[in-house]
């Protein structure tokens, strides 16, 4: 190849290069509606303030409105919204918060949800941003809005009981690991948590998003109702800077882990859940890594559900 041909060729890499960045930077973001922001605003006030009988019962009230408003303003799927479990009469002293997985949504939990709320405790089940939606909502939702969602669903948690436990589905756990950065809870369970990832791809979303917009999963008509069949690359791409901002932060992580993980993860590598123990500075006697003879990724639900559920509710008992 000569000279000038070599030039040109370059120069055309840097024109797509260069188009490219220019599409990244320009991409427009999904933003919470003004009257979910307000509702927000209204909790954060009134949790500012000591907790008495009256403000913690006005906190479940603000909460109502928020899950109402949050359904009535968007176009969800069923099972899809955010929910809230607790006995009124006698409020447990212990909450759990559960996180779903990237285009997946709080269905996926429910099994869960069920056991932890035929043991009285009080629950958010939470909907992430963009979750249960159209595509090119959860498209245009970037990671950090995930989080911002589970930062008020654990602050609302935390403001009505005195322990608060996390458990985290794949992209949920990596944002419960995120959380520790920021808040002090007393358990976190990360099932399947994304840190090494099987496919390749992974590592190169960034530039293989503008060649490929979605990728398809073959689901059935029963997981249809939890899971986008459809995946947006771009989603993909966001889970791979949470990823990236997770791993910055395991050192400041000192709450009791437990590390969840089939056996044969189709999508996570054996050493996703290693690295997650071996990194967080939990004390040796209050992490640990459970496997589970499973070739499936979401263990939460199909054959080893029944075991993965004992495990959680054993560790949350203590």
């Amino acid at each position: 190849m000569n000279k000038k041909r070599c030039i040109n060729v370059f120069l055309t890499i840097l024109i797509i290069l260069s188009s490219i960045l220019i599409i990244s930077c320009s991409r427009e973001s999904h933003q919470d509606p003004a009257e979910i922001i307000e509702i927000k605003k209204l909790a954060y006030a009134t949790m500012a303030e000591q907790r008495t009988p009256e403000q913690f019962y006005e906190i479940l009230n603000i909460w109502d409105q928020y899950q109402t408003k949050d359904k009535e303003l968007h176009d969800l799927k069923q099972n899809s919204e955010t929910k809230m479990y607790m006995y009124y009469e006698h409020p447990s002293k212990k909450g759990v918060l559960l996180i779903h997985g990237l285009g997946a949504s709080p269905n996926e939990m429910q099994p869960l949800a069920k056991e932890l709320e035929n043991k009285g405790y009080t629950i958010i089940n939470l909907r992430l941003s963009g979750h249960g939606e159209d595509l090119d909502i959860l498209e245009k939702t970037e990671w950090e809005q995930w989080y911002n969602e589970v930062k008020f669903a654990y602050d609302v948690l935390d403001y009505l009981t005195d322990e608060t436990y996390v458990v985290g589905m794949s992209t949920g756990a990596s944002l419960g690991l995120l959380l520790a950065k920021d808040k002090e809870y007393d358990g976190l369970v990360a099932v399947a948590p994304a840190a090494k990832f099987k496919d390749w791809k992974v590592n190169i979303i960034g530039f293989l998003k503008h060649f490929k917009k979605y990728s398809k999963r073959d689901l059935t008509d029963e997981e249809k109702i939890t899971y986008s069949e459809l995946l947006p690359t771009e989603s993909v791409h966001e889970l791979k800077k949470l990823v990236r901002a997770e791993k910055k932060v395991l050192k400041q992580i000192t709450e009791p882990t437990i590390i969840m993980q089939a056996t044969n993860d189709p999508r996570m590598k054996k050493e996703s859940a290693e690295y997650i123990y071996d990194n967080i500075a939990t004390k040796q006697e209050s992490k640990g890594i459970l496997w589970f003879e499973s070739d499936e990724h979401v263990i939460l639900n199909g054959k080893t559900q029944e075991f993965v559920i004992s495990e959680i509710i054993k560790f949350i008992e203590g």
